[in-house]
C-alpha cells in the first residue's frame, strides 16, 4: 500500500508476516532438534516457495489494477465525463469486483461511490464507501469514504447517522481538509434543526488557516447570527 501504511499493516503483509513466524518457529526447533533438519528441509522450502508465489501475485494484482484505474480516472477527467458515466461505472465496478484487495481496488470503489452519490444512488454509494473503509483506515481514503458515508445520510435524511459519521471524521486530528468537511456538514444539520449555539461550536473547530471551504463557512457563520431559515447546500455538490 506504499505511501498509505503509517503504522497500520495491509492485509497481504500481515499474510506475509505469518508465514514468515513459521518459519522462523520451524528455524528454532531445527536447531534444537538437528537430526529433524533433513525431514523437513522440503517443508521449509515449499514455505519459502508459497511467500514468493504469493508476494509476485499480490504486486501482480496492484499492477493490473492501478494500470487499469489510471485508464479510468483519464476518462473521469475528460470533457465529455458526463455523457460516459454509463461506461466509466460499468469499468470501475468491475475494477472493483476484480481486484477487491488492492489500493487501486479501494480507489476504484471511491470513484464509483462519488459518481453514484452525484446520481442520488444512496444506496449503492454508502455500498462503495463502506468497502473502501474496510479496506484501510490510514491514508486519504478512509476520511474520504467516512465524509462521502455521511453525506449520502444527510442527503437522504437521516441526520441522525450522518452526524455520527461526521464526528468520527472530526476525531481524525490528522486529515484537518476532512475534518472541516466534516465540521461544516455538522455544523449544517444543527444550524437547519434550529440547534444554532452547537453549530457554531461546530464551526470553532474549522481551522481557517488551511481550509478550503471557508467561503461555505463564511455564508454559515452570517446565516446562524441572522438566524434566518438555511437553505442546506446538498454536500458535495
Amino acid at each position: 500500500m506504499g505511501e498509505y501504511h503509517h503504522g497500520h499493516m495491509s492485509k497481504e503483509e500481515l499474510q506475509d508476516n505469518a508465514l514468515l513466524s513459521i518459519l522462523v518457529k520451524i528455524r528454532h526447533s531445527l536447531f534444537k532438534n538437528k537430526k529433524l533438519v533433513y525431514g523437513v528441509g522440503a517443508g521449509v522450502l515449499v514455505i519459502l516457495a508459497v511467500i514468493i508465489i504469493m508476494a509476485i501475485n499480490s504486486s501482480s494484482a496492484e499492477k493490473q489494477a492501478s494500470i487499469e484505474i489510471d485508464k479510468v480516472l483519464v476518462l473521469l477527467q475528460a470533457e465529455n465525463a458526463r455523457e460516459n458515466v454509463g461506461d466509466i461505472d460499468k469499468k470501475l465496478d468491475e475494477i472493483v469486483k476484480k481486484w477487491p484487495d488492492t489500493l487501486a481496488g479501494a480507489k476504484a470503489a471511491l470513484h464509483l461511490a462519488n459518481l453514484q452519490f452525484k446520481l442520488d444512488n444512496f444506496t449503492g454509494a454508502i455500498e462503495n464507501f463502506l468497502k473502501v473503509v474496510a479496506y484501510s483506515k490510514s491514508g486519504y481514503l478512509y476520511p474520504a469514504a467516512l465524509i462521502g458515508i455521511g453525506n449520502c445520510h444527510e442527503q437522504s435524511g437521516d441526520l441522525v447517522k450522518a452526524i455520527e459519521y461526521y464526528d468520527v471524521v472530526g476525531q481524525l486530528v490528522e486529515h484537518y481538509g476532512f475534518r472541516d468537511m466534516a465540521l461544516l456538514g455538522k455544523a449544517r444539520i444543527l444550524g437547519a434543526q434550529g440547534k444554532i449555539d452547537e453549530a457554531r461550536k461546530a464551526l470553532e473547530g474549522l481551522r481557517s488557516d488551511v481550509s478550503s471551504f471557508a467561503d461555505e463557512a463564511m455564508r454559515l457563520s452570517i446565516w446562524l447570527d441572522s438566524k434566518k431559515t438555511v437553505q442546506v447546500i446538498p454536500a458535495g455538490k
